[in-house]
């Protein structure tokens, strides 16, 4: 499950004209939630290492107020053709240049922050904000939010979500379920016990004959619907004490 996030981001571009874009890579980080908060949604932030346009060569790869050169030795075509001779007549192999990684221009001086990668890595914090009702293993994608490109779109980051499990809860959509135990005096007249739900303590109304392992629903006592309206519901399992003969 995908949820918007952020805004489309944009490659930026050094100076000078670059042959190649270099697209901004997708990024993945896991997010551990509570139960409570998968529920009713929560606010984070969150530490990680990114990749951005080097902000001192601006993505050029070049030293500030110095010359990109055409690539001698492919001729600023950023591409090196080998000729081959077969049975078949010859072939021609294109391969990227190795001297300037196929942008077909080279710095004349190096970027000594980024060493001509255009690009490096920084730690930052980033805001997730969780919608109230995901589920395990769902992911928040936030557009534009992941490694940088040059001269082409940004990549995106992925929020994966591991949410933790409850002693008490059980999800099942947006249903929650729970198991509570009642003497055996309390199932065969019926009685009012008190539930804990998410939201909050509730009265139930066992009803005289009640069976083991018979459930009962508190009707929008759930968790929220997921990008929907209103609330699933609290499912109650009942399970029967029965009371053990004494040995003599």
């Amino acid at each position: 499950t995908f949820f918007g996030g952020g805004g489309a981001g944009g490659g930026r571009g050094g100076s000078g004209p670059r042959k190649n874009a270099m697209p901004g890579e997708d990024v993945q980080v896991n997010l551990n939630l509570s139960f409570e908060e998968a529920v009713f949604g929560t606010e984070r932030e969150i530490k990680i290492r990114l990749i951005r346009c080097c902000e001192n060569c601006d993505g050029s790869g070049a030293e500030p107020n110095t010359k990109i050169l055409e690539c001698k030795k492919c001729h600023g075509t950023g591409q090196i053709k080998t000729v081959r001779q077969t049975m078949l007549g010859q072939m021609v192999a294109t391969a990227v240049c190795p001297d300037c990684q196929g942008q077909g221009k080279i710095p004349e001086f190096k970027c000594k922050r980024c060493s001509g990668a255009l690009r490096h890595a920084f730690d930052t914090t980033v805001k997730v904000k969780v919608p109230a009702g995901v589920n395990q293993g769902a992911s928040i994608r936030l557009r534009g939010q992941g490694n940088q490109g040059v001269n082409a779109p940004d990549g995106d980051l992925y929020v994966k979500l591991n949410v933790e499990s409850s002693k008490r809860f059980r999800r099942q959509g947006a249903d929650v379920h729970s198991t509570i135990q009642i003497h055996l005096a309390q199932a065969v007249l019926g009685d009012s016990v008190e539930v804990d739900t998410v939201h909050g303590k509730r009265t139930l109304d066992i009803p005289a004959a009640t069976v083991d392992s018979q459930t009962f629903i508190l009707k929008g006592d759930g968790a929220p619907v997921l990008q929907g309206s209103g609330h699933g519901n609290h499912v109650v399992t009942v399970k029967l004490q029965v009371p053990r003969s004494e040995e003599h």
